[in-house]
């Protein structure tokens, strides 16, 4: 039931980002206007059928039109807040922060995706571990803040060479993978005839 609660929760957060909150004000709006309309004429045709309809029409039209969008506006610039913050921590979660690529809970969880995805398609996945050579050698010889400046241009290299659906990592230290949807063994050689010459070489 948790689990439920927050994937739905996680979805009207992406929803929200995604249409906008003046959308969704006017959204909120004609439904309000619609539903006092239609109570107000129930209302009238039960207790007051003598009252004309242009009396109630107005005043019941007017009023959602007048309170709803500031009310609705306060509410959702709160709601909006809480999903750009929720947004913001999923992404620092899932983020390796010398990169910016996905971290290790992010690939595990893509990998997994796609693996899964290829099962029930009956297609096959490519997950591609890279390794950086002498990479203990450049730190020592040249710094880490070298070594930092070498596991970026790698990461760089493998997410500019990937296309779309395609999840990138960065590993411990040295280490990095990436997971893509593989037709047979074109992506894969693809991929490294494009990125692989792209990549330096240790020193």
């Amino acid at each position: 039931m948790g689990f439920g609660r927050l994937d739905l929760q996680a979805r009207l957060n992406a929803w929200l980002l995604r249409v906008g909150k003046w959308r969704v004000v006017a959204a909120i709006t004609m439904l309000c206007v619609v539903a006092s309309v239609l109570m107000t004429w129930f209302a009238n045709a039960v207790f007051m059928p003598h009252v004309p309809v242009e009396e109630w029409l107005y005043i019941s039209v007017v009023a959602p039109l007048i309170i709803a969008p500031p009310i609705s506006a306060a509410v959702l610039s709160l709601l909006y807040q809480l999903a750009e913050a929720r947004a913001a921590l999923v992404t620092m979660s899932e983020t390796d922060p010398l990169t910016g690529v996905g971290n290790r809970r992010y690939f595990l969880e893509r990998a997994r995706l796609a693996l899964a995805e290829s099962a029930a398609n009956g297609k096959s996945a490519s997950i591609i571990l890279l390794d950086i050579d002498k990479f203990k050698r450049l730190n020592d010889s040249y710094g880490h803040a070298l070594g930092d400046e070498a596991i970026m241009v790698v990461a760089n290299v493998c997410r500019q060479g990937l296309r779309a659906g395609t999840s990138s990592a960065a590993g411990a230290g040295k280490s990095s993978s990436c997971c893509f949807p593989l037709r047979g063994s074109e992506r894969l050689a693809a991929w490294q005839s494009g990125c692989g010459p792209a990549l330096p070489r240790p020193p």
